[in-house]
């Protein structure tokens, strides 16, 4: 009988070894590198999860598979998500504004005026005075610094992380775009808010005096966690009537003008690779299915429009047709 019982014990033993290993094997995946990884993260960014300087990516496997994260004790860039439209005027931004605040978690706001461009002159005005705060040797040295400590004199600092930055654009848009809130509201709900898509529709980034190249940088930088819906037209002589109807922002406005701007917005698209999706008025403004392949792409599911709105229609009139994303609309992450 004793036998039997230590038999049937051996073979629980032996049914549990089996499963750890099973469990651990799945776990732990070789790579084409040569390197193990452990849950995705690979041993030696496993090791500095709990370091204060790290690169994970809590979004690896959705919204940002392939952000740069440079997280420090002040700043952790990558934990907050982002959704931009940037486009050009006059191109249907204001439909696609519309439309996809329609998506569940997800809150974007209007223009502002350019108000990330100038934001951006902070970085600028750093990088432009390398004797009091930018040291290139040291950032070409150390993967987390923006700048080396200056312990003395009128220009004195501790060491910048490098990440920091993209906390200071992010509370610029939280500010821009913050929630909905009622007089008698008391309590925040920080929890709900966290969770939440932030972004907004940028219509004049293009029109700014920077390279392509500093912009892309910039957004980089800034927004790690990002995607962007570049938006553009392709019928320019229509898009400068439209353009001139509005008021007088416009007036001065030329087909050369709009030819640089929708160029400018193409080859951002390009260097922001799979961040960023282009699309133009003229696919999407009587084919629905262009604008749910675009939801397809930001990673939603059962999510599809039943119909193009067309806001800003004969000048500024509004649409207020019927449109819905289906009833089991979600966003699994």
């Amino acid at each position: 009988m004793r036998n039997k019982e230590n038999i049937v014990l051996s073979g629980r033993k032996g049914i549990l070894v089996a499963l750890l290993l099973i469990i651990v094997v799945t776990i732990i995946q070789f790579t084409s590198t040569g390197k193990y990884v452990l849950s995705h993260l690979s041993i030696d960014h496993a090791q500095i999860l709990y370091k204060p300087f790290n690169r994970t990516n809590p979004y690896y496997d959705s919204w940002c598979r392939n952000a740069t994260c440079y997280n420090s004790p002040t700043c952790a860039p990558c934990n907050r998500r982002f959704l931009f439209i940037i486009a050009t005027g006059r191109s249907g931004s204001t439909t696609l504004l519309k439309m996809f605040n329609m998506l569940p978690n997800v809150r974007l706001s209007g223009e502002n005026w350019n108000e990330l461009y100038f934001a951006s002159h902070l970085i600028k005005t750093l990088e432009n005075h390398p004797d009091q705060f930018y040291d290139r040797d040291f950032i070409k040295n150390n993967g987390f610094f923006m700048h080396d400590a200056v312990p003395e004199g009128p220009f004195m600092h501790n060491a910048m992380p490098i990440g920091s930055i993209g906390c200071v654009m992010q509370s610029l848009v939280s500010f821009l775009n913050p929630p909905q809130m009622s007089p008698n509201q008391l309590v925040f709900d920080e929890k709900q808010e966290s969770k939440m898509i932030l972004g907004m529709k940028l219509i004049r980034l293009q029109q700014s005096k920077w390279t392509v190249n500093r912009a892309r940088k910039f957004l980089e930088r800034s927004f790690p966690c990002a995607r962007y819906i570049i938006n553009t037209r392709s019928e320019y002589s229509d898009q400068l009537k439209s353009m001139k109807m509005t008021g007088t922002f416009n007036e001065n406005k030329t087909i050369d003008d709009i030819l640089s701007e929708t160029l400018f917005l193409r080859k951002l698209a390009n260097r922001l690779g799979d961040s960023a999706m282009l699309i133009e008025l003229e696919q999407w403004r009587d084919n629905v299915s262009v604008l749910n392949d675009v939801i397809k792409w930001l990673g939603f599911d059962y999510c599809a429009f039943n119909k193009v709105l067309h806001e800003n229609h004969d000048r500024f009139e509004h649409d207020n047709s019927d449109v819905h994303l289906g009833r089991f609309c979600r966003y699994k992450y």
